[in-house]
């Protein structure tokens, strides 16, 4: 049996596409023959993701708006009805180096977290469903990390919002599965674009210690994982977190 990745006819919604693993997405979905929606909070930066691929030979629109605004999320998500979401939009920008205990962190801080990567995920999945279920096809994937999966020092308020987003995906994916629609998240590991201009170059060896592929994540990594979620080819996937992180955890 050949498997196909063809999405032609299929419209793709990929959130914080203006760049990284975002765009990457947008471009490998849009080259697969989606219609694709390029999300991102920066205008200009969707828009130039939509120039990249429309001038490879694709069809797409840029979308700006914010995840966390449910009102300016169901208006957009809405009009443009996906057949298939990527929640990639995270936080990771905000994470101070060298991280702190929970203890130390500034509640003022926890807010941002929670909302752009637990509640960003309820708002695009809660716009985007309706249409889904009336056709009876639906690919939704969620973007969360291994330090939800694992447990890391430093980073208790983004883990625990991206484990609730997770959780979430999998009481989507036992609601949805009857009607033809899949839930998955996709766990990374640590990006070398992810705020390491600021790691030291001997705490960069140690993290690499703990990885079997021996390099730090790229962009590029999780696109064929993307890929097969969102086509035909993942039809029986579904409830699961599936990581991509270059052998950083390996349990059952």
């Amino acid at each position: 049996m050949a498997l196909s990745t063809d999405l032609s006819g299929r419209r793709a919604l990929v959130t914080g596409a203006g760049r990284h693993t975002g765009r990457e997405f947008a471009l490998a979905l849009a080259a697969c023959g989606a219609e694709v929606a390029v999300n991102d909070i920066v205008a200009d930066k969707a828009e130039a993701v939509c120039d990249e691929i429309r001038t490879a030979g694709g069809t797409a629109r840029a979308l700006p708006f914010d995840v966390t605004d449910h009102a300016a999320v169901t208006e957009a998500v809405g009009g443009f009805a996906p057949d298939i979401l990527v929640n990639n939009t995270g936080g990771t920008d905000a994470i101070a180096w060298p991280p702190t205990t929970f203890d130390q962190t500034d509640p003022s801080s926890w807010a941002h977290f929670v909302d752009v990567n637990f509640y960003g995920v309820l708002n695009c999945c809660h716009a985007a469903i309706p249409a889904m279920r009336e056709r009876g096809w639906g690919r939704i994937i969620t973007m969360v990390s291994d330090s939800a999966r694992r447990g890391e020092p430093g980073l208790a308020v983004y883990a625990g919002a991206k484990a609730a987003a997770a959780g979430f995906m999998r009481c989507l994916a036992a609601e949805l599965g009857r009607e033809g629609i899949t839930c998955n998240c996709v766990a990374l590991g640590t990006l070398a674009y992810a705020h390491h201009g600021d790691v030291p170059e001997e705490t960069a060896r140690k993290m690499l210690r703990s990885y079997s592929v021996k390099r730090l994540g790229r962009p590029t990594d999780p696109v064929g994982m993307i890929l097969l979620l969102a086509s035909d080819a993942g039809e029986w996937i579904s409830g699961q977190v599936l990581p991509v992180n270059g052998g950083y955890t390996n349990a059952l």
